[in-house]
């Protein structure tokens, strides 16, 4: 059998730029064999959105989220989990997850690789050690010099026909229970979650209205009309989203907030009135403001199939929640049909549960 080097590397470092490495080799080499894993994930109260990703991973209590790094750790246990994402198809950087061209990007000696399927979508898991240089000494100081120690490693990667996603655990090597708790996490996630409607720490739904849920970007999440329960309403004259900023607002700033974030919406449109009320939704506080919005320009449906050009009053909807360290905004619009839609934007809006 043939041994695999294993090379030291700086823990900061270790997932600096092997995803990038690795998606620039397109080598077709044999995959290690390795048992087969099946998942299939739901969201759960536990899955946390990795900012700048496209991929939630259940996160169980006692991990906290690095300041050093995009990721999760256990300082006190000496367990790191890192997360990196590269816009290069799934199957393109498969042809490079081989244990001869880890070792070369990473510094990990592969012993284990297992074939995963997630959600219908294919992943590889491989488990391994790697030699890393970390502050010598319990409580070291900084500068204070470095040892080398070996640590077990685990390397999970999974993606679509659009991305690849890395997600690399390390931990103390005899540690069973940190293995565990880091092949967990791995094996918990979910690509692109908020399709699945109930990403962004919140749960909404839009059961008994007209609307359906379509997507989410840029971390708003979008329903548009089904035009198959109400075939005769132009679809492009109305519309309901949702969005969370992980920020809060102090009270005393609350309103001015929301009147600004309705302005924003508003895009620079004729405000000829509004009316706010306090609303409480889901455990939290927070304003809901309706406006008339007059001369806006649309086109409407005729009955021989074609269109016609109108000027109509139109309400545009928003309600904004605030908890303590996230704000969540819920806009809608209307052109005409406003007692059709407008209270089926409140009701939408009233169906929101937090999840996290």
């Amino acid at each position: 059998m043939k041994r695999v080097k294993i090379t030291k590397i700086s823990a900061v470092n270790l997932m600096k730029n092997f995803p990038l490495v690795l998606a620039a080799l397109f080598i077709a080499v044999p995959a290690g064999a390795g048992g087969q894993i099946y998942k299939n994930n739901v969201l759960t109260s536990q899955h946390v959105l990795i900012t700048g990703t496209h991929v939630a991973l259940s996160i169980p209590k006692g991990v906290s989220q690095s300041a050093g790094f995009r990721g999760f750790e256990i300082a006190s246990r000496k367990i790191k989990l890192e997360v990196s994402e590269v816009a290069v198809p799934y199957p393109h950087s498969a042809a490079s997850l081989t244990p001869p061209l880890i070792a070369d990007a990473t510094g990990i000696a592969v012993k284990e690789t297992s074939d995963v399927t997630i959600n219908n979508l294919p992943a590889k898991f491989m488990k391994g050690v790697i030699s890393m240089d970390i502050p010598a000494g319990e409580g070291a100081e900084p500068g204070g010099g470095t040892e080398t120690n070996l640590f077990g490693a685990s390397l999970f990667v999974l993606g679509n026909d659009k991305l690849t996603i890395y997600i690399t655990g390390t931990y103390p090597k005899n540690d069973s229970v940190a293995a565990d708790i880091i092949r967990n996490v791995q094996l918990s996630a979910i690509i692109d979650p908020n399709k699945a409607e109930g990403g962004g720490g919140y749960t909404l739904s839009a059961e008994g209205t007209v609307f359906r849920f379509v997507d989410d970007v840029g971390g708003r999440r979008t329903y548009v009309l089904d035009e198959s329960r109400a075939p005769r309403i132009d679809a492009s004259s109305v519309g309901y989203s949702s969005g969370v900023q992980m920020r809060g607002i102090p009270e005393e700033e609350r309103t001015g907030y929301a009147k600004k974030s309705m302005d924003g919406f508003l895009a620079g449109r004729e405000s000829k009135s509004m009316s706010a009320r306090q609303v409480n939704i889901g455990g939290l506080p927070g304003i809901e403001l309706i406006t008339d919005v007059g001369g806006f320009s649309h086109k409407r449906k005729t009955s021989s199939g074609g269109h016609i050009n109108l000027v109509t009053p139109a309400k545009w909807y928003q309600t904004v929640l605030f908890d303590k360290d996230a704000t969540y905004v819920f806009s809608g619009f209307v052109i005409n049909n406003v007692d059709t839609f407008l209270p089926q934007f409140i009701g939408i809006t009233s169906t929101f549960r937090k999840t996290q």
